[in-house]
C-alpha cells in the first residue's frame, strides 16, 4: 500500500518535520511538497520521491530538481528540445552579457531572481529602472536567489495548465485563464482565474505544448503547474511549477464541480 501525502506550504524546517513525523507514524513511501520547494522532503521519503519525480540522469537527483526549478534551465532545457521559449541571460553580477542584453533588447523587459517563485519580479521599462532592480535583488538574494534573470516582455493572454504526471504519461486536470485588469494605479492586477473549457482553440494550442515541456524538463511522476503567455506565435512557458496548483486549495472545489473529480 502506498500512501501519498501532502505537506503544506509552512516553510521547509516545519514541512521537512511534519514529513518525518507522518512517514514514521503512518507509513508514508511517497511525500508530494505542496510548495515548490521539494527540499522539504527529508529522511526516507526524499529517497523514495526524488528519483520518481524525474528521469534518471547522471547527476544526483537532489542536483537534478534544483536545476529544474530553475528558471534560467527551464528555458535553456526547452531550447535544446527545440520548443519555442524566452529570449533571456541570467547572471550572478552586472556582467557584459547583461549589460548587453539591457542595452538591446526591446523594452519593457521582466528582470527576476532565478529560482524564487514569488515577490522579487518587476517589469522594467527603461535600462535604468532594469540595471537598480537588478542590482537590488543581487544585493538582497541568498543562497540560490542570488541569481538573476533579464528576459524579453511577452505579448498575449496568460493561462495555466495543470497536469498530473504517473510514468511520464501526462493527464491534463485543468486549464485556467488568469483575470488581470487595471487597478489601484497598476495595470495589471489579478481578479481571479476564469476556467477555459478543454475543447476550446486555447486549450488545443497550449495542452499539447507544455505537455512537451514536461517531457524537455524530465518530469515523470507527480503534480506540474505551469504558467505560459499564448503569443500570436503560439504559447511560450514563463515557468514550470511541479506542484500541485496553489492558493491553499481555493481553487479545488471548482475543479471539481467542473469535472466531476
Amino acid at each position: 500500500l502506498h500512501i501519498v501525502g501532502c505537506i503544506p506550504g509552512s516553510g521547509l524546517t516545519r514541512a521537512s518535520r511534519l514529513a518525518d513525523a507522518l512517514s514514521a507514524k503512518l507509513g508514508l513511501s511517497t511525500c508530494l511538497a505542496a510548495p515548490s520547494s521539494y527540499s522539504a522532503c527529508s529522511s526516507p521519503i526524499s529517497a523514495v520521491l526524488l528519483p520518481l519525480l524525474f528521469l534518471a540522469a547522471s547527476e544526483s537527483p537532489g542536483k537534478m530538481m534544483m536545476d529544474v526549478r530553475n528558471k534560467k534551465t527551464q528555458q535553456n532545457l526547452l531550447k535544446a528540445a527545440g520548443l519555442r521559449s524566452i529570449r533571456q541571460v541570467c547572471a550572478t553580477s552586472l556582467n557584459t552579457s547583461i549589460t548587453h542584453f539591457l542595452e538591446n533588447e526591446k523594452y519593457p523587459i521582466v528582470v527576476k531572481p532565478a529560482y524564487k517563485s514569488q515577490g522579487g519580479i518587476k517589469l522594467c521599462r527603461t535600462k535604468s529602472e532594469a540595471t537598480d532592480h537588478f542590482l537590488d535583488l543581487i544585493s538582497s538574494g541568498s543562497g540560490n536567489n542570488v541569481e538573476v534573470i533579464c528576459q524579453e516582455y511577452l505579448r498575449g493572454t496568460e493561462l495555466i495548465v495543470d497536469h498530473v504526471t504517473h510514468h511520464s504519461k501526462h493527464k491534463t486536470c485543468m486549464v485556467w485563464k488568469y483575470d488581470k485588469r487595471p487597478a489601484n494605479g497598476e495595470r495589471g492586477v489579478y481578479f481571479g482565474m476564469i476556467p477555459v473549457e478543454s475543447n476550446s482553440h486555447e486549450a488545443s494550442l497550449v495542452i499539447p505544448y507544455v505537455r512537451h515541456c514536461l517531457e524537455a524538463l524530465g518530469v515523470q511522476n507527480g503534480p506540474s503547474h505551469a504558467e505560459c503567455i499564448l503569443t500570436a506565435g503560439g504559447p511560450v512557458l514563463v515557468e514550470l511549477n511541479i506542484r500541485a496548483h496553489g492558493e491553499d486549495g481555493s481553487w479545488s472545489h471548482l475543479a471539481k464541480a467542473l469535472t466531476g473529480g
